[in-house]
C-alpha cells in the first residue's frame, strides 16, 4: 500500500494529496503519518510547497471528517451500534459525555491515530454544532498536519521513520488518549 500512496503523490501531486486525506479520514487504516511525512520530504526536494501541503491536507481531512460527521447524524449510526450490541444506555452515556467534552475531544482526537477519524461519528450523533465541529476539526487537523509535515521535511531522506514509529506505537497513543480523558473527567467530577 505504501508504494501505491507514494506513486499517487508523485504522479498527481496536490490532487492525490487531497483525495488521500479525504480517504484517510473515512478509512482510518490509511495512515496520515505516511502521507504527510512523505509530502514533507517532497517539500525538501521542491516538489511541493509547505503552505500547499498544509492547506490541501487540512482541507482534505476536513472534508473527510464531514463524511463521518454526517453518517453520525443519521439514525442508522445508532441502529448499527445497537446491532453491534451496544446498549441504548451506553449510547446515551456516550452522547451525554460528548455533549460536555465534545469540543476538546474533537480537537485532541485529531492527534491520535484511528481516533482522528472516528471522533467525527459521535460529534454527528450528538448533533454538535457544525460551526463548532468545523472550528475544532480545522484547528486540530491544521496542527497535526503541520507537525507531521514539518517532521517529514526535517527528517529528509529518513522521512519514513515517522511512519514506522507511529505504526509501532499506535496502540500506545490510543491508550494514552483514553487514560488522559478518563483522568481529566475524574478530576472535573
Amino acid at each position: 500500500m505504501k508504494e501505491i500512496l507514494l506513486c499517487l503523490l508523485q504522479d498527481y501531486g496536490y490532487i492525490a494529496l487531497l483525495f488521500l486525506m479525504i480517504l484517510e479520514n473515512v478509512f482510518p487504516p490509511i495512515p496520515s503519518e505516511l502521507i504527510l511525512a512523505f509530502c514533507g520530504f517532497m517539500i525538501s526536494k521542491n516538489y511541493f510547497s509547505i503552505l500547499g501541503v498544509i492547506a490541501v491536507s487540512t482541507f482534505g481531512a476536513y472534508i473527510g471528517s464531514f463524511v463521518l460527521y454526517f453518517i453520525g447524524r443519521m439514525k442508522i449510526s445508532e441502529i448499527l451500534l445497537q446491532k453491534l450490541h451496544f446498549s441504548t444506555y451506553h449510547i446515551q452515556q456516550t452522547k451525554d459525555w460528548f455533549d460536555k467534552q465534545g469540543k476538546k475531544a474533537v480537537f485532541l482526537g485529531r492527534f491520535v491515530p484511528i481516533i482522528r477519524s472516528i471522533i467525527s461519528l459521535p460529534a454527528g450523533m450528538v448533533k454538535m454544532s457544525m460551526t463548532l465541529f468545523s472550528l475544532y476539526t480545522l484547528l486540530g487537523t491544521l496542527c497535526w498536519n503541520s507537525i507531521v509535515t514539518f517532521i517529514g521535511f526535517y527528517l529528509g531522506e529518513n522521512w519514513y521513520y515517522i511512519s514506522v514509529i507511529f505504526q509501532k506505537y499506535n496502540f500506545f497513543f490510543i491508550i494514552l488518549f483514553v487514560i488522559g480523558f478518563y483522568c481529566y473527567k475524574k478530576k472535573r467530577t
